[in-house]
């Protein structure tokens, strides 16, 4: 259950698109899967459970 998102980038150039350095980036996906609110599977592919947590984590 949940949204899965394919996200055609690597980790750096995700990190690059968002401002961060890579370990800045990997330290935010972390804490988003310690969270509960993101789980990774493949390489490039994020489930997202609970959209409700997800936004409730990210403040909006």
């Amino acid at each position: 259950h949940g949204w899965t998102l394919g996200i055609p980038l690597t980790k750096v150039e995700l990190a690059s698109i968002a401002g961060m350095k890579p370990r800045t980036a990997e330290k935010a996906f972390s804490d988003l899967r310690k969270a509960g609110v993101v789980v990774s599977h493949l390489r490039r592919d994020v489930l997202v459970p609970d959209l409700a947590g997800l936004r409730k984590f990210a403040g909006f």
